[in-house]
């Protein structure tokens, strides 16, 4: 966005050019808009740094997460107590009450205690 800035230093000089009497009340305002432009220029050269940084930050943050190397797993694996068997659990396979059957055995499997987040102590009108 630098050519906003040689833009408006082109009208500046544009101005200067002219030999405005400073004192009519015209070339006050046309000054002054001028000076308006110059700073929103500054400002959007510096936002436009800034979005440039975002950018790259999330072409880094998209690269790490879509490498091949990066495993998301949308499962956890929990051991049965009543067959034993490891299980891996989806968000499926949770039933609407919250309660997951084990599919080896079909009976429940405990899936309170897999966070350290206590439901408990939780209030929901804070």
């Amino acid at each position: 966005m630098a050519y906003l800035n040689e833009r408006v230093s082109y009208l500046k000089g544009m101005t200067d050019g002219l030999n405005m009497d400073n004192t009519t009340p015209e070339s006050k305002l046309i000054k002054a808009m001028l000076d308006v432009m110059q700073e929103m220029a500054d400002e959007i050269e510096v936002m436009t740094g800034a979005f440039d940084d975002i950018a790259e930050d999330l072409a880094d943050l998209m690269d790490y997460c879509y490498n091949e190397d990066f495993e998301y797993d949308d499962c956890i694996e929990v051991e049965c107590d009543s067959c034993g068997e490891t299980v891996e659990i989806t968000d499926e396979m949770i039933d609407e009450n919250g309660k997951v059957s084990c599919p080896n055995c079909g009976k429940p499997i405990n899936i309170e205690n897999l966070c350290d987040f206590d439901y408990d102590d939780y209030d929901d009108e804070e």
